[in-house]
């Protein structure tokens, strides 16, 4: 991959649409610290699980294998631990704040 495409997926991008500029890619990432900053703590930790679980999912060799509700329970119990794992993946507001499926 890329350091193009890997920047846009970063970014919530397309990973193939048009190539961008260095200032377009400061920009953006100008935008997504904004926002970072103006979440709560809580949904600050939960937007970097996020991304931590996407990309492991995007990464997958295995993605027929391994679902993403798999890699969910294996970050968050890296990350979180065994009970906070359990937990997060009991609730559907947590669940869709980390982009899973609803029970």
């Amino acid at each position: 991959m890329d350091g193009q495409k890997a920047t846009r997926l970063m970014l919530g991008l397309a990973p193939d649409g048009p190539r961008l500029s260095t200032e377009e890619i400061q920009e953006l990432c100008r935008k997504a610290d904004e926002r970072f900053a103006a979440l709560t703590e809580e949904d600050q930790i939960f937007s970097l699980l996020a991304g931590k679980i996407s990309g492991a999912y995007g990464l997958s060799d295995f993605d027929s294998k391994i679902t993403k509700e798999e890699i969910a329970e294996y970050t968050l119990k890296i990350q979180m631990g065994p009970k906070f794992a359990e937990r997060v993946l009991k609730d559907p507001i947590t669940r869709k704040k980390l982009g899973l499926e609803p029970n």
